[in-house]
Formats: structure tokens, sequence, C-alpha cells
């Protein structure tokens, strides 16, 4: 019965001032919709079980070069893999590549996984792949029947949930791997999942994987400088690099509750002080202390349960667009839902905010003497003033360290926006092709295909240069090989990006040529006699030498077919082919006629706005092949955006919580001083009756505002720079205590903070001494 009766008093409390209550509810809603959306992601990625039996025992094997690159293993070896290996129950390859797909609507090109038996076994799934057969996810939409997958017909024979996302989520379709002719790319790469005996350790597998390793392929092997084996634990390679992001996302919707019940709890400790004398004559009348404490907390449960009914509206709605926004993105995305354990976490912070907001007020309300609350003039006592200026001193560092990490995550993506790729990308048009068959053998045709492409697009108004490449920087994922370089004085290695170009692609691009000469027309129609280096591959080869025109002097592996030893037509720049944050890559050049791939990058370079010439290009790939998956057609420049799409996505939320945590501070400190203003009304009427002046009004408020700026400003820089060094991993080009970002982001604080208390405090200022001693 008291409590029902201790509702009725509270909204009717909250009836009776509705903006704060509108402003409790608001700032509530805020907080919690961003906890409870970062929470849905953060559970569903990195806490969410895995959809597979035991998942502590799978891990991924691989073979990594002398420099750190992964290089896989080839198919064939995947049975000696399986064989010579003591420490695994089970063991599947796997590799993807992009492949067209027709019979599920319209001829669309999809990621494909090509993996060997038992791959479904290994993940404890129980499907087994036979020949001619396929798996397909039910985001494919096929449910039965045939497809025609790459240059294959096969029969659908199971369809896979969306929680199977297996290497990766932009994984469709599932196909036996089967050996290609040499110089394929697809299956030099193959890793090896696999399912570890109880009791074994991956330091253990390690080992073992060394020794298979060097049995395969000698005792030199996986010594220092020589190939090595990697093993990683499968929760890490399906989460990838999100724990560290979800980690800081989730340590900035806490900074934001903290800000967020900070300001709430400062409304109703105001509105306690304003009804102390209340609470004296029910104190002197005969109320218990602990019905009087309960007031301010029943008025906070029911602020932090609107509050908190609004922010889960909030939460799902943002949830749902980082959903759309980030897909293929982020792993597990099927697993992120505003669900029974967020609806559980959310009910828990529910509690805590009711606790934390009504706190202050509850022990202000049960406090043991109210005497002096009858003299009047307590609103402004020392200890509920030191209370509301803790209050604001903690939320000006929490805006801080949110705002000067938010900062640094989009300088980083500035930065990388700026990174020389080794190319000049203004006013070139892309369009990503693949005749996506799978095979090599009708080289012939991809080459008819690119030339009657390149002869009509070449024609095009305002086209200088157009061309077709295997690889497209920043992010193109080349071909790799590693190269070995033994001579007299050296011994040196490294991996090279092998990429297939026609003549007119490097000069689509804006490559620096440093030497000799690019492709020619004739070495693209005839039999290939030339390649091109970048400078760090001609440096590995020769050193201090310029190589044009002469003969290529160290062997490649047998990725294209030469008429006797290539000749090095030019030398080229390093380009960017690995990303925009990784350095510029070492690159072998091989005319298209000597390897020439299903998927190519169509690259035209024009006079004005790239974008215009879109619908033309659409237009000419569509009449010379109905069949071509329709490609997206863009600038080079959004292509370069789109490949950090993923660093771009973390600066949203971060400056969201920067955003709302600042909004809610600056909203508390111009309620404080607006409070403290009224407070001191009568006083500082007198002092300007005695002869003060408004100027030194306007500065005695304002040195009190900036006292408590600064012990924010300090408190805030302290735990920036500690948070900063936990996000070293996530910026590029930008160290995590830079003093621009300090700067600027102190500086802005500063003036925020001082122009929230700069209005009220000028409002007092103004006061009319007569007036207000009259009403008084």
């Amino acid at each position: 019965m008291g409590i029902v009766h201790d509702l009725k008093l509270g909204l009717r409390a909250l009836r009776a001032a509705p903006l704060t209550t509108a402003a409790a509810v608001l700032v509530i809603a805020l907080g919690m919709g961003v906890n409870a959306a970062v929470l849905a992601v953060t559970y569903g990625i990195l806490i969410r079980p895995l959809p597979y039996p035991e998942p502590s025992r799978l891990v991924i094997l691989s073979v990594a070069t002398a420099d750190g690159a992964d290089f896989g293993v080839p198919l064939a070896e995947v049975d000696e893999w399986r064989r010579r290996l003591r420490t695994v129950e089970s063991l599947a390859g796997y590799a993807t590549s992009e492949l067209r797909v027709q019979g599920a609507g319209e001829p669309r090109l999809v990621s494909a996984a090509h993996v060997t038996d038992g791959f479904f076994g290994v993940l404890g799934f129980g499907h087994d792949l036979r020949a001619g057969g396929a798996a397909v996810s039910e985001r494919l939409g096929a449910k039965s029947g045939g497809l025609t997958i790459g240059a294959s017909t096969c029969e659908i024979g199971a369809v896979l949930p969306r929680m199977f996302s297996f290497p990766s989520e932009k994984v469709d379709v599932w196909i036996p791997a089967v050996p290609q002719p040499p110089g394929s790319p697809d299956y030099r790469k193959l890793r090896i999942v696999a399912r570890m005996k109880p009791g074994v350790s991956r330091a253990q597998l390690k080992e073992d994987a060394v020794r298979v390793l060097r049995e395969l392929h000698g005792p030199e092997m996986a010594k220092p400088g020589s190939s090595y084996p990697t093993v990683t634990p499968f929760e890490d390679a399906v989460i990838g690099d999100a724990r560290p992001v979800l980690g800081a996302s989730m340590a900035g919707a806490v900074l934001v509750l903290f800000v967020t019940c900070g300001n709430v709890g400062m409304l109703l400790l105001g509105r306690a002080v304003l009804r102390r004398r209340d609470s004296a004559v029910r104190l002197a009348l005969g109320a218990g202390r602990w019905r009087l404490a309960r007031g301010p907390l029943v008025e906070s449960l029911l602020l932090a349960s609107a509050g908190s009914l609004l922010g889960l509206g909030l939460a799902v709605l943002a949830v749902r667009i980082f959903l759309r926004v980030a897909a293929g993105m982020v792993p597990r995305s099927h697993a992120i839902a505003i669900d029974a354990p967020v609806l559980a976490a959310s009910a828990a912070m529910i509690f805590f905010v009711t606790l934390l907001c009504g706190a202050a007020p509850a022990l202000d309300a049960a406090r043991k003497d109210f005497t002096a609350a009858f003299r009047g003039g307590l609103a402004g006592e020392p200890r509920t003033r030191r209370i509301l200026s803790l209050l604001v001193v903690g939320q000006i560092a929490a805006s801080i360290v949110l705002l000067s990490s938010a900062v640094l995550l989009a300088r980083t993506v500035e930065r990388l926006l700026a990174e020389d790729l080794g190319i000049e990308p203004e006013g070139v048009l892309v369009a990503k092709l693949s005749k996506g068959d799978g095979t090599v053998a009708d080289a012939v045709e991809r080459k008819v295909f690119a030339r009657e492409v390149l002869d009509r697009v070449r024609v095009l108004p305002g086209v200088t240069a157009a061309g077709l490449g295997s690889s497209l920087p920043p992010a193109g994922a080349p071909f790799q090989i590693y190269v070995r370089r033994i001579t007299e004085t050296r011994d040196e290695g490294m991996s090279l990006s092998v990429v297939s170009v026609t003549p007119g692609f490097l000069e689509a691009l804006g490559a620096r040529q440093a030497s000799g000469r690019l492709f020619e027309s004739a070495e693209d129609r005839f039999e290939p006699s030339a390649v091109l280096l970048s400078e760090s591959a001609a440096r590995l080869a020769a050193p201090g030498e310029d190589l044009a025109g002469r003969e290529l002097p160290m062997r490649l592996p047998p990725v294209a077919r030469f008429a006797g030893a290539p000749l090095v037509a030019g030398v080229v720049d390093d380009v960017k082919y690995l990303g925009l944050d990784k350095p510029a890559a070492a690159a072998v050049y091989l005319p298209w006629s000597a390897r020439p791939t299903e998927t190519a990058w169509l690259a035209v370079r024009t006079r004005g706005d790239p974008s215009t010439l879109a619908p033309a290009v659409r237009r000419i790939l569509r009449e010379i092949d109905p069949g071509l998956p329709v490609p997206e057609i863009r600038p080079l420049e959004d292509e370069m955006a789109r490949s950090i799409a993923d660093r771009r996505l973390r600066v949203v939320p971060a400056l969201g919580f920067a955003a709302v945590a600042l909004g809610v501070a600056l909203t508390g400190i111009f309620a404080l001083f607006s409070r403290a203003a009224a407070e001191r009304r009568r006083e500082l009427a007198i002092r300007i009756a005695l002869g003060s002046s408004r100027s030194r009004i306007l500065g005695l408020m304002l040195r009190s505002a900036g006292a408590l700026t600064a012990a924010g400003l300090a408190a805030g820089l302290a735990g920036a720079v500690g948070v900063a060094a936990g996000l070293e991993s996530l910026l590029f080009g930008v160290t995590p205590h830079d003093p621009p970002t300090f700067a600027a982001v102190l500086l802005f604080v500063a003036a925020a903070c001082l122009l929230a208390a700069w209005l009220p405090a000028r409002r007092a200022s103004r006061v009319e001494p007569l007036e207000l001693l009259r009403a008084e």
C-alpha cells in the first residue's frame, strides 16, 4: 500500500515539473538507448556462443612466408596434412573466390567457398558435399534444384541457416574444391580448419605443424627467415579485429551512461534542495527518514523506467540501422538482436540508473538536521554545491575522453584518405567485371572480351585512357608470390603482388613511371615477352641498377608462360594494393595475354566528372555480354572510401557517444549555473545595490565556472591520455597522444562550458535590485 501511495506521489511530483521531467526522461533515453544498442552488438558478436560444437577445439592452420604474408597450403597437400598431423581429429581446407551464379534470379556475382572433403563435419554441421553438389545460404533465396555456379551446374544439396557464416559473412555458396590448372589464384592460399583432439593445446598443435611442414618441404622450413606454420583460434578468425573496437565502444557507452546518470542526479538533487523546507515540515510532524528518502528513489525509478522504455525503442531502431549500414562489414551480424539477454542486462541497468540518480537526493532527504531549512538560504549550502560541482567535473571529463577518442579515429580516416597510393585517383571511373566461371580454360575468350570492351570504351567522349587489370588499388587483394633472390653477396626475399594489365590500365590509374616504358598493344596481342616491375621489386632484382630494356635477372614462379626470359619494359612506383593502411606493395606486372583472369577491374580516365560516363559504360557491358553480372560503376575515389568503410563505421558511433555526452554535460552545466544564479539573486542584488558593477558580478560568476571547467579539463585530459593508448592499434597516421587533437578538444570543450555558464551569469548580472528586494 505504501509503495502504491509513493508511486502516486511521485507521478504527481513529476507532473508538477513537466520541463524537468521531460529533460530527465530524454537524457535517460539517450543514455540507455546507446548502452542497449552497443550491448546488443557486443553480446551478439563477442559473447553469444558460436553455433558450432566445442568451438574452443577449432583452429585455423596456415603457412606464412618469411615476411609474414599468409601463403596457405596447396590443395594437393591437404590430404597429406590430414594424414600426418597427430594432434587433430579432423581437418579440411577452404578458399574463397567470386563466382557468377545463375538460376536464382538475375545473374549475380557471389562470394563462394571452395571446400575439401569433411569441411562441414569438422565444424559439426554434418553436411558433406558430393561431386556436382553445392550448399547455399538461405540468404541466396534458392532452396532446391540446380544452379549454374561458375562454369559448372550444381545440384543444391543443403540450404544453410544464416547463422552459418564461415569462412566469412559474405559467403553464400559452398562447392567442392577441385584441382586447377597452374596459374589459377583460387587455391594457392588454402587455409585449413581443424578440430584438435581433446586435451591438445595450440602450442602442441603448432609444434606438430612444424614437423609436418619440414617433412613435406625439407628440414630448412620453419626456421628463421623461411616459411612457418600459423595457428589461429577459430573464434579470433571469425571475429577478426572487432574485439578491440567493441571494447572501446562499450567503454564509451558506459561513460555516456555515467554522464547521463550524473545529469539526472543533478536535476533530482536540485529539486530535493528546493523542497527541503517541505521535508523539514514533514519530519517535524513525525515522518520517518526512510519515508522521506523513498520519495526521491520512487521518482528516480519512474524516470528511469520511462526513459529506459523510450531508450529501448531508440536501441531497436539504432540496431536496425546499424545492421543495414554494416552489412558484410561486421562478423556474426545474424547474432545481433535486442533479445532476452540484452533485455535482462537493460533491466539491471534500470536498477543501476535508479540507484545512481536517486541516491544523492534520497540521502539529502534523510539527513539528520533540517532546522536550518526554516531559516532559508539553504539551497546553496557548501555540501550541496560540492556534490553538484563534482558531478559537473565528472561530466566534463567524460566528454573530453569520448570526444578526443572520436577525433583521433576521425583523423585516422582523414589520414587514410590522404595517403599516396602511388597513382592519381582523381577523374578515374572503375568497374569490377567478372565472367565468374572459375576456370582458366577460356583464356582466348577472355582476351576477346577484354579487347571488345576496351575498343568501345576508349572511343567514349572525354576518355583519355582505359584498360583492364586483375587488381585495383587500394584493396584489390592481388595474387601474391614469394620470390627469394640469392647471389654471392646477399640472400633476400619478399612477397610480390602479381597484376595482369592491358595497355592503358596503368595510364588510366595515373601510375608514375620511373624508367623505361609501359606496355604496348603488340605485347598484349602476341606472345608476351615483357614485364613491368615496381621500384621495390626492381631493387630486389638488381639494387641500384636500371633494369629497363634488360632481361629480368631473377626467376619468377610459373605464374605465366613466357617465350624465354622476359625483358623488363619499365619500372613504375610502388602502388598500395593491400590497403590504405599498408605499405605500398612490391609488384610485377604481366601483360594481360600472359595471364587473363576471370575477374578484372576496368579503369577509365576522363577529362571531367567520371560519374557521368557510368551509364554509357554499363550499356556497353550489357550489350557485349547480357549474362555478365551488372557491376557497380563508381569513381576510384569512392572505391578508396569504401575500402576503409569499416574504419569509417567506427567513427560514427564514437562521434555519437561524444556528441551525446557533451550535449548532456553542457545541459547539466547550464542547469547548475542557472540554479546557482537563481539561488544567489538576493546576494547579487545587494552587491549591485552597494555599488558593485555588473561586469564584476559577471566575472564573479564566471570565475566559479572557470574553476570547475579547469578541474574537468584536467581530469578529462588524464583520462583521455590513458584511453588513447588503448586505441593505438586502431589509429593510422596519428599518434595516440597527438598534441593538436588534445589541444583542439580541450579548447572546444572549454569554450562550450564557459558559454553554457555565461548565459545564466549574464542574466543574473542584469538583475534589478529594487524590484527583487521589493518582491521579497
